[in-house]
């Protein structure tokens, strides 16, 4: 089902669930370090929203986070974010 097809439902909690799906594909999607940290902390806050609501949240090993896991992706598949800091400074 199209993301539009279930906002349009009317439901709440399916159509967080499918924003969360967009959220994560657009993240694994890009190379902008920009862009992953505003992705990022939508889906956190969709994330929370959907907890809130009684909604069930996706861990598949509570030890990673969801983030955890899109880095490994990003990594897996050659990608680096462009202009991103390394983890000791510049």
């Amino acid at each position: 089902m199209r993301f539009s097809e279930v906002v349009a439902g009317g439901a709440c909690v399916p159509a967080l669930e499918a924003l969360r799906d967009v959220l994560a594909g657009a993240i694994e999607g890009t190379d902008s370090a920009r862009d992953l940290a505003a992705l990022s902390k939508q889906l956190v806050d969709v994330l929370t929203q959907i907890e809130a609501a009684g909604g069930a949240v996706k861990v598949d090993d509570p030890e990673e986070s969801t983030f955890d896991e899109l880095t490994k992706r990003r990594a897996a598949r050659g990608a680096s974010p462009s202009g991103a800091v390394p983890a000791g400074g510049r």
